[in-house]
């Protein structure tokens, strides 16, 4: 599956674990053995971007409308936490 929906390999996904010191790309959780870990890929291109953890995967998964989505969610939250 990994070569058929993303054009990498095992191989690729461990180096790309090294370089991210097995964290998730967005929230820097260590990334456990045996727990499953996503691709983030753009959909467009195919393109690795990094891997993350369920949770910031499902997350990053609800903003389907891209960068414009996420930051309307961005700013409406700032309306009520000055620490955003």
């Amino acid at each position: 599956k990994l070569r058929t929906n993303y054009k990498i390999n095992l191989s690729e996904i461990h180096k790309k674990r090294i370089e991210q010191k097995n964290k998730c790309g967005i929230c820097e959780t260590t990334l456990k053995s045996g727990t499953s870990v996503h691709v983030d890929h753009d959909h467009n291109t195919g393109q690795l971007r990094k891997i993350l953890c369920n949770i910031c995967n499902t997350k990053l998964g609800k903003f389907t409308s891209g960068k414009d989505q996420f930051l309307h969610f961005f700013k409406y939250l700032s309306e009520f936490n000055e620490k955003i």
